[in-house]
């Protein structure tokens, strides 16, 4: 699973009990003051619907993780389902507030043992998976006490404390990706056979997570629904007297997200207007402060508003292209992920109609595949300016296509399957997966 921290950079069974111990305590005065609901509680003992569906959620966006909000959407007419996730705090401040969402924040004890130990590593990265190995021990003594007929459970932290708080009893555990870590210390701590099944995003990715035994596997994009895309996708919506607002760059503005590639572009190139719209944090701000002079020139327009992925197609789709970058200059670690993953970023262009220029890996193949626009190995300014003049010069064609691979990859689609395997696991269809292809 790829080389990084090792069994031990892992504390001693002595010091997480005693660290979890003194995390409750912490936790517990935390909670009152901040008013995140402290998990395992009597609020989920007595349900209407019957049976429980529990959602592990062991990082701090959960506001820019579709795909489990989706997930608890389309469960929550069969279960009372519960999501727990990290209050982000100052990284993340948004928050998604529904009926089973519960915000924990990781006790000051056990930050700052993170800290402490992830000072062994001058990573910026590997000092992170200390804080990841934090969360997991708070998650885990946290749902010690709970119990679920279903449990999806994300990435390997999230089985691991899944596969921990419910050693005993009937309930499923079913793995969610959504991120792969080269380095990541739970990949080897986890039984596979306890894994009823897996949601994964392609059979490369699901290779990777199983190279042996593999659970059922099914295949789910981090897609919207088909079924909530704008009326008209041949050509973009204007504001009254404006032209179309022109190139948008979802996600957040990090170096290894390709912005410094795009805003170099937009430097030389002053024809071009571009719009972010994305997690907005210190460090992001801090990579756009050089370019202040394009945002005084109105060519560079920033959204720090938070926008629902109910609001974000009708609002995307007003642009003509958009980008969809990795910058590897700036990844020395956790490729594999990036180079895999079919970003989210990705899928919500095409549901709005809006063309992809992005860069040429087997992540994004599906911009080939639709011919939905444009993918460039050089991300050199005159590349890109060159992918998006061929984008524009036939735009109503690439928009087309986005509807259709929007259709194909549209979330109830791909979701119905693992559906029918969580609701009725011996009526499922039979065979080592089943889902839309990807």
């Amino acid at each position: 699973m790829g080389g990084g921290l090792n069994a031990q950079a892992m504390p001693s069974g002595d010091a997480l009990r005693q660290a979890a111990s003194e995390a409750e305590r912490a936790h517990r005065s935390s909670s009152a003051r901040s008013g995140c609901v402290e998990p395992g509680r009597a609020r989920h003992e007595v349900t209407q619907k019957g049976r429980k569906l529990l959602i592990i959620y062991p990082y701090e966006w959960l506001a820019y993780a579709p795909t489990v909000l989706r997930l608890h959407e389309t469960f929550s007419g069969d279960f009372d389902v519960r999501v727990i996730a990290y209050d982000g705090g100052g990284f993340c401040r948004e928050k998604v507030e529904h009926d089973g969402i519960e915000y924990v924040r990781l006790p000051g004890v056990m930050q700052r043992l993170a800290l402490k130990l992830s000072r062994r590593f001058p990573s910026l990265e590997k000092r992170w998976h200390f804080f990841h190995i934090a969360r997991a021990l708070h998650l885990w003594y946290l749902l010690r006490n709970s119990d679920a007929d279903e449990v999806f459970a994300s990435d390997y932290s999230g089985m691991w404390v899944a596969q921990k708080a419910f050693s005993t009893g009937a309930a499923r555990l079913h793995f969610l990706s959504l991120e792969i870590y080269d380095s990541d210390v739970f990949a080897a701590r986890i039984a596979v056979d306890r894994v009823a099944s897996a949601v994964v995003q392609s059979p490369q990715r699901a290779e990777w997570l199983f190279p042996a035994a593999k659970p059922r596997l099914f295949y789910v994009q981090n897609a919207p629904t088909a079924q909530a895309l704008p009326s008209k996708l041949s050509s973009p919506r204007t504001e009254p007297g404006n032209a179309p607002l022109g190139l948008v760059y979802c996600g957040t503005p990090l170096p290894r997200f390709g912005i410094l590639r795009v805003l170099e572009f937009l430097r030389e190139y002053p024809e071009f207007r571009l719009t972010i719209q994305g997690l907005m944090n210190g460090t992001s701000e801090e990579v756009l402060k050089p370019y202040a002079r394009l945002t005084a020139e109105g060519r560079l327009v920033v959204n720090r508003k938070y926008i629902s992925s109910t609001e974000l197609l009708p609002w995307l789709n007003r642009y003509t292209v958009g980008f969809c970058f990795y910058d590897f200059d700036h990844l020395p670690e956790d490729q594999f992920n990036y180079r895999t993953v079919p970003s989210g970023k990705l899928f919500n262009y095409f549901a709005a109609g809006v063309p992809v220029v992005g860069i040429d890996i087997p992540g994004l193949r599906p911009v080939r595949e639709f011919d939905a626009g444009v993918l460039i190995d050089d991300l050199s300014p005159s590349a890109i300016a060159a992918a998006v003049r061929q984008v524009q010069a036939r735009r109503t064609h690439y928009a087309a296509n986005c509807a259709r691979a929007a259709a194909h990859y549209s979330f109830d689609r791909m979701v119905q399957p693992f559906r029918d395997f969580v609701l009725e696991p011996d009526k499922a269809a039979v065979g080592p997966s089943s889902a839309a292809s990807t």
